[in-house]
């Protein structure tokens, strides 16, 4: 009976072409073979011969050589989205078992964005985590909103705990609190005295909200305005709330920010609600369901208990 060398060929065939696979992303990305080479700590020619042998596998080129470097083929950028996708996968598949495997004893990567820890109910979660899981070395790193839904879906943080902005968001989520959207003003602005509605806005200069960072928040005030028929003028953008109560204090307009974050006003800068204007923001914990483990569970189970025992809605030494 004979034997078919086929598995085998197609075996030899793909082990060949996932070992070179960080070297034909990188030199995807560098757009050259010198730098390619210099990322991974190989030699322009020990890469050059890398990348032939798998194109001589594939039957065609995946770069065309250029005078200034290298630039995939149309064929080879399929080919290597395809190919990111796939390590991509591979690294998550690499952490899930580690994390399952090690419990309690592996690193648990937290995202969080300013609003949530100014909840009470974070610093009481993180403490209990501690206690109940006292060897997983837990990182806590803050990134804004629309980041952390990156973050996570690339594998590079575990859990996200910011601002529901998405109703498609393609990641499994609880809903811990609910934050909302005031106005900050000086506190002598003559609307600080006095009621204010939304129609007292047209018109007014706002500091917008950074649209290359908080793009997805940013469209919801814009929308809401509009709907209303409410046209301000808008003076600068502002990268982050911070930045935009400073902006206030100076003077230089109104803006609308975080309920949650109102205790870190300027003593000159007061928060208003806005009669006619209604934008809850949810905070919630989200993660990847084909990453989920035990300590993530265990770590999201303590968020949902921390937050049901300690309410919803953050401390503020300014009356919004």
């Amino acid at each position: 009976m004979s034997h078919d060398p086929a598995p085998a060929r197609h075996g030899s065939r793909l082990q060949l072409i996932l070992r070179n696979l960080p070297h034909l992303l990188a030199a995807r990305d560098a757009g050259s073979l010198h730098r390619a080479g210099d990322r991974m700590g190989i030699a322009q020619s020990a890469l050059s011969r890398r990348i032939a042998e798998v194109e001589a596998e594939l039957g065609g080129p995946l770069f065309e050589r250029l005078s200034t470097g290298i630039r995939c083929t149309s064929a080879g950028a399929d080919f290597l989205t395809d190919a990111a996708h796939l390590m991509a996968g591979l690294d998550r598949a690499i952490r899930r078992f580690e994390l399952n495997r090690a419990g309690e004893d592996m690193t648990l990567r937290i995202g969080f964005n300013s609003a949530a820890m100014m909840f009470p109910a974070m610093a009481s979660a993180l403490s209990g985590f501690r206690r109940t899981h006292p060897r997983c070395d837990l990182r806590l790193a803050a990134h804004l909103t629309e980041a952390q839904y990156a973050l996570v879906h690339k594998g590079e943080i575990d859990i996200g705990i910011a601002y529901l902005l998405r109703d498609d968001l393609p990641l499994r989520q609880r809903t811990l609190a609910e934050d909302r959207i005031v106005l900050a003003l000086p506190a002598d602005h003559p609307l600080a005295l006095r009621p204010l509605h939304l129609s007292d806005l047209d018109g007014a200069p706002l500091i917008d909200m950074q649209r290359e960072s908080s793009g997805l928040l940013a469209a919801q005030v814009d929308r809401r305005l509009l709907e209303a028929g409410i046209r301000p003028d808008p003076v600068i953008e502002a990268g982050s709330s911070e930045a935009a109560l400073n902006l206030v204090a100076a003077g230089l307009g109104l803006a609308f920010i975080n309920r949650s974050q109102s205790g870190r006003c300027p003593p000159n800068v007061v928060t208003r609600e806005v009669h006619g204007f209604h934008l809850p923001l949810p905070v919630a914990a989200f993660w990847r369901e084909d990453a989920e483990t035990p300590l993530i569970r265990a770590f999201v189970m303590g968020l949902e208990e921390a937050f049901s025992a300690t309410g919803a809605m953050p401390k503020s030494d300014h009356p919004a």
